[in-house]
């Protein structure tokens, strides 16, 4: 099956990044994009495979709960700006970007040693906050420069923008033709004070 740990994204942060893809969506390149659904905004952390035993989600499951012995507290992160991902100049996805914070690290890092008993290695990649806000289409060339003009003229600044980081979700994963469909499994609420 196909897993991964992420953060829901929060209400109020979904709402200001729906302002921003209804400011584009009918321009002549957001036409083209095949736009996310809102409920499927999050934030990936740890993408744990696309053929992961039922046994280690059960085991993961039940082990979350007991995660950070030592308390982990809620914070918010950053929202930077929209942009193509993973190359700003010519990724096939618009993606809210955010700020990789000493928090959001030390998260990052809370998270692998819990997996590393079940089996779980570290990633290979480097981690890139993101949330995906819409897909390109691979063949048809759209005018993408006009991403980095739009996004300059949003009414909604970005900079006020953050992710209330409350909690952290197992999901199932299951590909479809249009859009991932996500099951939670699990939930771990992190501490607020």
């Amino acid at each position: 099956m196909r897993a991964f740990i992420g953060i829901p994204v929060d209400e109020t942060l979904t709402q200001q990044l729906q302002t921003w893809v209804k400011q584009v969506a009918d321009t002549d390149w957001g036409q083209q994009v095949c736009w996310i659904p809102p409920q499927n905004y999050h934030l990936t952390l740890r993408f744990l495979g696309a053929k992961v035993a039922p046994q280690k989600l059960e085991q993961l499951q039940q082990t979350m709960a007991e995660w950070f012995a030592e308390g982990m507290s809620a914070f918010e992160a950053d929202v930077m700006r929209i942009q193509r991902f993973p190359e700003a100049d010519q990724g096939r996805f618009i993606v809210a970007t955010l700020d990789t914070t000493l928090l959001l690290q030390c998260l990052l890092d809370e998270i692998q040693l819990q997996l590393k008993p079940l089996g779980f290695s570290k990633p290979q990649q480097r981690f890139r906050a993101h949330i995906t806000l819409g897909r390109l289409p691979k063949v048809n060339e759209l005018k993408l420069d006009q991403l980095l003009s739009v996004s300059l003229r949003l009414e909604v600044p970005l900079e006020d923008h953050w992710l209330q980081v409350e909690q952290l979700n197992l999901y199932q994963s299951t590909l479809t033709d249009n859009f991932p469909k996500y099951e939670l499994l699990a939930s771990k609420p992190l501490e607020t004070y």
